[in-house]
């Protein structure tokens, strides 16, 4: 009785091992899918930053995506018309008119997008962001300082977007808001163009134009 016992819990053991092997292979594969799905890197207008009524949506992806099975299902909330476009793996959305000022909008991309590669988006991803009233930006220099500032247009308190020893010679807003040219002399004489990203603590070289004067920069 105790070797059948034994032989019957022997093969209750192996039953249950082999029972739960399709589990583990589930796992394993379900493990490997999120590995190597599709998730969203970063996602702009942040709601950290000063964001412009006409401000684009931009949305980076870890992989190329299905343009298609993305753009159907982007939303916004509250809904927007506007104008889908890629560059590499970021999707970049810029809206047909305005976004209300102070009022939030809700961005989402719902789960089942795919990447080039068939994989699926495993959950949605979603941010919001409120979108400011319009800004005045403008140059300030005193004691050796350059000042770029911004001030509401209904007034207010003024802030710094950027401090430099170097002389700002001209500079520019882009349309939507998300960046600003900047023409510079630095040491040396030597000329070069910047751009400041929105919330960007420093600009960065666009193009260095040496001892050639180079300003008025327009988007």
């Amino acid at each position: 009785g105790s070797n059948l016992s034994s032989a019957g819990r022997t093969r209750a053991a192996q039953a249950a091992r082999f029972a739960a092997l399709p589990l583990g292979v589930a796992v394993g594969l379900g493990a490997l899918f999120l590995a190597f799905a599709p998730r969203v890197l970063s996602a702009r207008p942040s709601g950290d930053e000063h964001t412009a009524a006409n401000s684009a949506v931009e949305i980076t992806f870890s992989a190329p995506m299905d343009a298609a099975s993305v753009e159907s299902r982007f939303a916004t909330d509250p809904p927007a018309a506007g104008v889908f476009s890629w560059a590499g793996t970021t999707l970049r959305f810029a809206p047909a008119s305005a976004w209300a000022a102070g009022r939030t909008v809700r961005v989402r991309v719902a789960a089942g997008a795919r990447s080039a590669r068939g994989l699926l988006l495993p959950v949605d991803y979603s941010f919001s962001f409120t979108p400011s009233a319009p800004r005045v930006a403008y140059l300030r220099h005193a004691e050796g300082s350059y000042r770029l500032m911004a001030v509401d247009a209904a007034g207010g308190a003024a802030q710094t977007l950027f401090e430099s020893a170097a002389p700002i010679l001209d500079f520019d807003v882009a349309p939507d808001g998300g960046g600003i040219a900047l023409a510079m002399r630095q040491g040396g004489g030597s000329f070069q163009l910047a751009v400041l990203a929105a919330g960007a603590p420093a600009p960065e070289t666009l193009l260095d134009c040496g001892t050639v004067e180079c300003r008025d920069p327009q988007f």
